[in-house]
Formats: C-alpha cells, structure tokens, sequence
C-alpha cells in the first residue's frame, strides 16, 4: 500500500510539472517570445525585421515612439548601436534605448543628456565616470530632476555624495520636485530645498522632515501647488482655516485630510471658495438652502452635490444655471421644465456670457487632456519597460 501511494505522488508531481511546463510554453507562443538559446532567458521578436543599415534604422525611428525606439535600436545589428548619429535618434525617441547603445556611446555627455532629456530613467545606462561627475549630473537633473535617483553610490546602502550635493539637489528639485525623495535627509530638513521642491510639486511635502510639514510657509506654498499636499501637513496645521482654505481653492478634495468639515461656518467659506468643496459636506448641509446658494454662486455645477429637494427648487436652479448652463442637467425633471429655468438657460447659451463658458470649458478640456497625457505616459512607460523585455539578448553585453 506505501508503494502504491508513493507511486501515485510521484505520478501527481510529475502531472503537475509538465502542466506548468505547458502553461509556460503558451504563455510564451502568447506574447511572441521564443526559448533563448541560454536557459531561462528570452530574446524578442520584432514585429518588423530589424534594421540593417543607419538609413534604415532613421526610417524607422522617424516619430516612432520610445517603445520602436528601443525595440529598434535593442534588435540591430552591433555597428548600428555604435553609431553616432543612429543612436542619438534612438535615445532622443526613447531615452531607455541607450541601453542597447555601445560602451562608448554610453560614455558620450551629448547621447546620454538627449537620452535623460527624453526619459531622466535612462541614466541608469550610463557609466560610473558620468553619475559621480558633478558638472554632468547638474546638467541632467536641469532636464529631468528625477535623474538624481541614478546619482553614482560608492556605497550602495548609503546615498549618493551629490545627492548630499545642495547645489545638485537644488536644481533638482527645481526642475522636479519629486526629486526631494533622492535627497539626503539632511536636505529633506533643508527648507529652502524643501520650499523649491513643493512649489514645484506640491506631494514633495510628503519627503520632507517631519519639521517642515509643521512649518505653515512650506505647507502653504505645497498646498497652493496640489490641494491634497495637505495630507502631508501636521495635525495643527490642517486645521488651520487659511492653510485648508488655500488647499481647498485649488483641489476641494483637501477637505478628506480636515476635521473642520464639522464646522458650519468654514465649510461656508470653503464652498465660496470652491463650489466642489459641497460634496464634502454633511448631508444637513447640503440641504441647507442659504447654503447650497452659495456653493452654486461659485460653480453652478455644484447642484449635483445638493439634495434632492434643493435640485428641485427653482430659485436655486436658476442660481446654478446663471452661473454656469450645464448646471440645468442636475436639475430635477421638474426644474428643468419651469419656463423660467428654460427661459434663463436659453439666454445663457445665446449671450455673450459663452464666451467665458468656454473658457472654462477650454480649462476642464486642458485639463482631461492633461489627464490623458499622463494615462498616456505611464502607458509608454509601460511599453518601454516591455520593449526592454523583448530586446534582450544575453550575447550583447549590455548591463
């Protein structure tokens, strides 16, 4: 019997290693990859033969895109990433293909700068004797702050000496100011560094010392840059009424990291000041009248936030719809067909008030564009890190 249920062990194990085997294997024939002759690796396909000459490679890397960038450049032949002028158009298409580039053309300050300008990532590619000069890397970090996470360490558990670099972090964060999260805590607790970095990008708040984020002149300066910054902010200070209010002017979202939402009177204010800001309002609020007048005097929009009765009341759609003639569609059915309401919409539509309307509009549509583009750059991203994967060879030497 214990030979009989070793047997059927053995046999289960075995099952199991060739179905995982299979599942392996169309994993692979899925995503268009082909066994490495070096086990465990894969080598990538193009989808388009790869370059053979420099003209060749330029056709191709003519507003390709980073992903053919690096695609193109990481399945060419060994003469064609040595090339100069072939791998300036590659890196300045996708900064991540210097990393198919030859050792000394990833050693050449005019390639590796047109890759960071590109994508501040690339200078990972880039050799020792770039990363720990000084004068190189202020010129990187001019062009893309967050090159300073490549900064050469000596020491891999111990930041980088520029990183400690005041001057270097400086201009850094100037140019981003994310780029505080790669700076020594020493220049974390530095307030003019930790000032820079928040005007620029108001979430650097979250990098700084726990001192700074107590300090009302840095909060002030990062929540007028992104509401939401004052999350990062101490407790006393966000329930400071002017600290939150200037967070609130620019995202009404801040009020989720407040305690004064309970308070009547700023929540007025913060309503003036951004109509939005009544979503975040307690339900006795939001069908308070006197209240919900002044959140749509400010941005009529804000009746999708007010109670059902108060989207049915007339004075207060009218209101609304004055302010802004998109307002109409929170309205209740009843509302909407008032002739009065129908009357003042009309008349917004047709005076020249639109021409205000579209400039809000042109600011919502900037904005979903902005949006978009940044959809857009985190899918590049990705799309670069899986031409990375589908470049690979393991007889290129690259690191």
């Amino acid at each position: 019997m214990e030979a009989l249920k070793a047997a059927s062990s053995v046999a289960l194990v075995e099952q199991t290693k060739k179905e995982r085997n299979n599942t392996k294997e169309l994993a692979v024939r899925r995503r268009g990859w082909d066994r490495s002759p070096v086990k465990g690796l894969r080598v990538g396909k193009p989808k388009e033969p790869p370059p053979q000459s420099k003209e060749e490679l330029l056709d191709t890397l003519s507003g390709a895109g980073a992903a053919v960038a690096i695609s193109a450049l990481g399945n060419a032949p060994k003469e064609l990433q040595a090339d100069p002028e072939g791998v300036l158009a590659a890196v300045a298409e996708g900064g991540r293909a210097l990393r198919y580039a030859s050792p000394e053309l990833r050693a050449d300050r005019q390639i590796v700068l047109a890759a960071v300008a590109q994508n501040g990532d690339a200078l990972r590619y880039a050799p020792e004797a770039l990363t720990k000069d000084k004068a190189f890397m202020m010129s990187a970090v001019a062009l893309d702050g967050l090159a300073l996470a490549h900064a050469f360490r000596e020491n891999k558990r111990k930041p980088a000496k520029l990183q400690a670099d005041g001057e270097v972090v400086l201009l850094a964060v100037n140019q981003n100011g994310a780029a505080l999260q790669y700076a020594t805590p020493e220049l974390q607790a530095n307030q003019n560094v930790v000032l820079a970095a928040v005007t620029t990008t108001g979430m650097a708040l979250q990098h700084a010392a726990a001192r700074l984020c107590g300090v009302k002149a840095v909060v002030l300066a990062a929540v007028s840059s992104n509401g939401r910054a004052l999350r990062y902010a101490s407790s006393d200070l966000q329930g400071q009424e002017d600290i939150v209010l200037a967070a609130v002017a620019q995202d009404s979202r801040a009020l989720e990291y407040t305690s004064l939402r309970s308070n009547k009177d700023f929540m007025r204010d913060a309503v003036a000041a951004n109509g939005d800001a009544l979503q975040f309002c307690s339900e006795e609020l939001r069908a308070d009248k006197e209240f919900v007048l002044v959140a749509v005097a400010r941005d009529g929009n804000a009746l999708m936030f007010a109670s059902d009765a108060l989207r049915g009341d007339v004075e207060v759609v009218l209101v609304a719809v004055a302010q802004d003639p998109d307002a109409l569609f929170y309205a209740s059915e009843d509302a909407q067909s008032k002739k009065e309401v129908r009357a003042l919409w009309q008349r917004a539509l047709d005076s020249e008030s639109v021409a205000n309307l579209k400039a809000l509009r042109e600011e919502d549509a900037q904005l979903d564009e902005e949006r978009a583009q940044s959809a857009q750059a985190r899918a590049r991203d990705q799309e670069e890190r899986d031409a990375d994967k589908r470049s690979f060879s393991p007889d290129r030497g690259h690191r």
